[in-house]
C-alpha cells in the first residue's frame, strides 16, 4: 500500500495489530525491494518486446533476408508556425472490409 498509495507501513501495522494480526515485514521488505527494482528497470523480467543486439539485427537482415522495416512515413511532414502540419501522410485501415 505504500508504494502505491504512499500509506505508511507503521500505520498499516497498528491497524492490523489492533485486529490481531501481523504484518510479514521480511515479505514487505522484499516486495518493496522488487517494486524498486522494477520502478528503475533494473529486472531480469522478460517482458513481450523485443531487445535485439546489433549481431541479431545483423542476423535478420543477411543471414534470413528479412528487409527492415520502412519508417519514412512518420517522417513525412512539415513544420510551420511552431506547428506540425501531417496532411501530406496518408493511412489505411488494415483487416476486414
Amino acid at each position: 500500500m505504500y508504494d502505491t498509495y504512499g500509506f505508511p507501513v507503521d500505520l498499516t501495522q497498528l491497524m492490523v495489530e489492533e485486529r490481531g494480526l501481523t504484518v510479514d515485514m521480511a515479505a514487505y521488505e522484499e516486495a518493496k525491494n522488487r517494486a524498486q527494482l522494477l520502478s528503475q528497470g533494473k529486472t531480469t523480467h522478460q517482458g513481450t518486446g523485443a531487445d535485439l543486439d546489433v549481431h541479431a539485427i545483423d542476423e535478420l537482415k543477411e543471414r534470413m533476408k528479412i528487409t527492415p522495416t520502412d519508417d519514412s512515413f512518420k517522417y513525412d511532414y512539415t513544420v510551420s508556425n511552431d506547428s506540425p502540419d501531417a496532411s501530406t501522410c496518408s493511412n489505411r485501415a488494415l483487416g476486414p472490409s
